[in-house]
């Protein structure tokens, strides 16, 4: 006897089906062809559907509840957020629509996208892969409830204040802007303290912490977070996706291979690497102290009278050509007075070795 046609499962069937169980097919799935498939993209999927595992596990009582802190490292325009700010919010309130989500962004308005962003996908696809809608009463994108009344969402910015609603699922997306942020020890020092005073405050038990950020500074929130200087730290799972690849990389890429070759190949890898600072912070994850172990910012000041100097050095770190992507030829000329150097002149240019 033949099975009827009619019984069989659609290919519309089968792939939302797969989109509700799996969180990387759910991405894709809702982003109906704009979103481009990638291995680290798919690594972190799997990341946070083993979080997500682990809570099912923890509200049936199969294993201890306790918090998840995860925290991810990417270089920038690596679809990141398109991956987990933009999207993931939607599907953790389809398996736990009586949670609620909290997500944090360096300015109330790119919050705002990202809390939008996701309503709208509970609006087109809620109900058919998980039954549960958006209430009538919620027409804001910042701050948003289930049809329940329980289940919802709030976007803010890192420094806006959170009241009123704990967090099952917290997502704290690149609480720093730029480098001017990033550099102040007073605005990373306001970040902390929404750290400790309010974010931190707001977790519920079992909750799922995800920090996914660019590394601006080694003083960032991240290395806060991960510094007994600022007391014992948390147990943080942390996932470093450099643009290039290092030892023991995380995804099982060769030395040197890119993250996401298809976009960003080997040639706009030597391009970053042209500003070795900005590539080892931003695109490596391996931000490096303003200062080292053997030179202090503390003791570098500033002259306005030369004294007479006992020894004069010149230093000269030159090239043999003067083309476009030449490294720079530092030519300095230093004067010793006692234990002091005095800087005394710098000439920083592109030449080629007989103008040198």
């Amino acid at each position: 006897m033949k099975a009827s046609s009619k019984n069989l499962p659609t290919v519309e069937d089968i792939q939302r089906e797969i989109a509700r169980r799996d969180y990387y097919e759910y991405v894709c799935y809702v982003h109906e062809g704009r979103y481009k498939k990638a291995p680290h993209s798919e690594f972190v999927g799997g990341v946070i559907q083993e979080a997500m595992d682990k809570k099912k596990q923890m509200n049936a009582g199969e294993i201890p509840t306790t918090n998840q802190y995860i925290a991810i490292n990417m270089p920038p325009r690596h679809s990141k957020s398109m991956t987990i700010t933009e999207t993931l919010p939607s599907y953790y309130l389809g398996n736990f629509p009586e949670d609620r989500v909290i997500e944090i962004s360096y300015s109330d308005t790119f919050a705002r996208r990202f809390g939008k962003k996701n309503k709208e996908k509970v609006k087109q696809y809620g109900a058919d892969l998980f039954d549960i809608q958006i209430s009538k009463e919620s027409s804001a994108h910042d701050e948003w409830l289930l049809d329940n009344e329980i289940g919802g969402m709030i976007s803010r910015g890192v420094l806006s204040g959170i009241t009123g609603m704990g967090a099952d699922l917290m997502i704290i997306d690149d609480p720093i802007k730029n480098r001017e942020e990033a550099d102040s020890e007073t605005h990373r020092s306001k970040i902390w303290d929404e750290w400790i005073d309010s974010f931190s405050t707001r977790l519920h038990p079992g909750a799922i912490v995800i920090l996914i950020l660019t590394r601006w500074h080694e003083d960032d929130l991240q290395g806060r977070l991960l510094s007994e200087e600022y007391g014992k730290p948390l147990p943080w799972q942390v996932y470093n996706l450099p643009l290039e690849a290092e030892e023991d990389d995380v995804i099982g890429r060769a030395v040197g291979a890119p993250l996401w070759p298809e976009r960003y190949g080997l040639e706009f890898i030597q391009e970053r690497k042209r500003y070795p600072s900005s590539f080892n912070s931003l695109y490596q994850g391996r931000p490096t102290a303003a200062e080292g172990n053997l030179l202090k910012r503390a003791w570098w000041q500033y002259y306005d009278t030369l004294p007479k100097m006992v020894h004069t050095i010149m230093s000269i770190d030159a090239t043999f050509k003067d083309e476009a992507d030449s490294d720079f030829v530092c030519i300095q000329v230093w004067g010793k007075n006692g234990a002091d150097m005095y800087l005394i002149d710098n000439l920083k240019a592109r030449m080629n070795f007989p103008t040198t």
